[in-house]
């Protein structure tokens, strides 16, 4: 290729890939121009799960739908340079063929029943892409492997110049596509009936069903941090919760024990299970899926523990270790009355009643009025329960 002629490729594909940032629809564009830039040349955005070992293709440009359908029910299971992108590093150009000798190729069954058929594709090069969820991208092209040492300096010079743009195309799109992906993700709550969540990988609450949403109110549970991230009253509950909701978002086994997460709360025991939200890529195309991909959860709160509930003052006291005088201010609170109101009531001091206050909220880690009222509220409704 010529050098005026790569240089105008360079700026082409690259227009495309900088508008693909907020719209993941121009990547078809982008490819459609990369193959039109290298004649005889068939582009695959794909992705790849290092812990199934396959490839899924989300976006190609040159391949016949049969043929994508092929790959993605079978043989990108199979794809023997699904190991050449395992071991390279990003945004950087490889070559297949100095990476897998052809004649280790040819006697794989990808090759021989996928590539031949197809005929002139049994070349490739491309370039590793950002990980997101434990998966990360590729970007390929195929062509006669005939064409390798003619072609492939092309190729790696279109790419090395291209990465950084794709780069910041895709961080800017895994910012912003999650809307419309999450959306589906978030109404699956409104049909379970324990308390359940919808969160980011970091812990960001997105959504919650109704019992969820009570819970949340109560402050028995969760608290909400800086940028909706949610916090159990324990810091190392809020370290373990953190460490199994990336476990499960990457795909990984729980560093939990197989009961999961079990934690006590003024609201009762709650056994907490999480589900990554992981699409099912071999069944999807398109970027949205792979970019937010690992980015959600359901995490569902089951009550645990013996039916039979202990009273208010007894979950105060036992398990909070108030004292039966912070027990009988934290009972009195109903958000009805102010704090003066309720001292009167008790027959102790507007003083005295602020500093029982302040122990309260030490013991139970929290820092507004408003929080104990709805704890008290949460608990008298769930000690009454039978």
């Amino acid at each position: 290729m010529a050098r005026h002629t790569l240089r105008d490729a360079i700026e082409d594909v690259g227009q495309l890939i900088d508008e693909a940032a907020f719209d993941v629809g121009r990547w078809q564009d982008v490819l459609d121009t990369l193959t039109h830039s290298l004649p005889g040349t068939r582009a695959n955005l794909q992705v790849v799960d290092p812990a199934l070992g396959r490839a899924a293709p989300m976006v190609g440009s040159g391949w016949r739908a049969d043929e994508m359908d092929a790959y993605a029910r079978h043989f990108g299971a199979i794809n023997p340079w699904v190991s050449v992108l395992l071991r390279s590093s990003p945004m950087a150009a490889i070559c297949g063929e100095r990476e897998l000798p052809y004649s280790e190729l040819r006697k794989s069954e990808f090759y021989q029943d996928w590539l031949r058929p197809i005929g002139e594709v049994d070349g490739s090069s491309g370039i590793k892409l950002l990980d997101s969820g434990g998966r990360f991208g590729a970007l390929t092209l195929s062509y006669d492997v005939k064409r390798t040492d003619r072609i492939y300096p092309d190729i790696a010079r279109l790419l090395q110049a291209l990465a950084p743009r794709i780069e910041r195309s895709l961080n800017i799109s895994r910012v912003g596509v999650g809307a419309s992906w999450r959306a589906e993700g978030t109404s699956l709550v409104g049909a379970i009936a324990d308390p359940a969540l919808v969160v980011t990988w970091d812990g960001r609450l997105l959504d919650a069903n109704t019992p969820g949403s009570d819970l949340m109110l109560s402050g028995a549970a969760f608290r909400l941090g800086a940028a909706d991230r949610l916090r159990l009253k324990d810091a190392r509950m809020t370290a373990r919760f953190q460490a199994a909701l990336r476990a499960a978002c990457q795909g990984r086994q729980s560093p939990e024990p197989a009961g999961g997460l079990r934690f006590s709360t003024l609201a009762g025991d709650f056994a907490l299970t999480i589900v990554s939200l992981r699409p099912d890529l071999t069944r999807m195309r398109g970027l949205t899926p792979w970019l937010a991909a690992g980015e959600i959860a359901l995490v569902v709160l089951k009550r645990c523990g013996s039916r039979r509930r202990a009273d208010a003052a007894e979950i105060l006291s036992q398990r909070h270790r108030l004292s039966p005088a912070e027990v009988r201010l934290v009972l009195a609170m109903d958000g009805k009355r102010a704090l003066p109101e309720v001292a009167a009531d008790l027959a102790i001091s507007y003083e005295t009643a602020r500093w029982h206050l302040k122990r309260i909220f030490a013991k139970l880690g929290i820092s507004r009025q408003a929080e104990l009222v709805a704890m008290a509220i949460e608990l008298k409704g769930s000690a009454s329960e039978v």
